[in-house]
């Protein structure tokens, strides 16, 4: 995982993926590079390992229903760490806070505020889609 993180930061990526021997960066904003993977090229996700800026509820619910295997997150809501702990998925990270913020830093993440009162990653994933409006 140390690779992968030094990756994260070097590269200044959004998030790293590793499956295999097969490492995959990416620099999109939010949780549409994980929503995307998840709708159209789930096996990316599945048995794999992330090294991710940010990681709230609704990243770590599109993470749980891709199958991931091992999870480091910059910033890890605890919401997140709630849910990643009940399905088992091993997570460490560089700070733990209550909850995500907007980018602008001015209140809630929406994505955290739609996600963070689902009691399962399907219930959360599904709200995610609805919203965004992708299957």
């Amino acid at each position: 995982m140390e690779d992968l993180i030094r990756i994260l930061h070097e590269g200044h990526h959004s998030c790293v993926i590793r499956k295999g021997t097969e490492i995959k960066t990416y620099e999109g904003k939010g949780i549409l590079d994980l929503l995307t993977l998840l709708n159209n090229n789930k096996e990316t996700l599945q048995g794999a390992e992330i090294a991710d800026k940010v990681v709230g509820k609704a990243a770590a619910s599109l993470l749980v229903m891709g199958g991931i295997r091992k999870i480091y997150a910059d910033l890890l809501s605890q919401s997140a760490s709630n849910l990643l702990q009940q399905e088992g998925i091993p997570v460490t990270y560089g700070t733990l806070v209550p909850f995500i913020k907007r980018m602008d830093f001015t209140d809630i993440c929406p994505m955290e505020a739609l996600t963070l009162d689902a009691t399962t990653a399907e219930e959360a994933v599904n709200r995610i889609r609805k919203k965004i409006g992708t299957n």
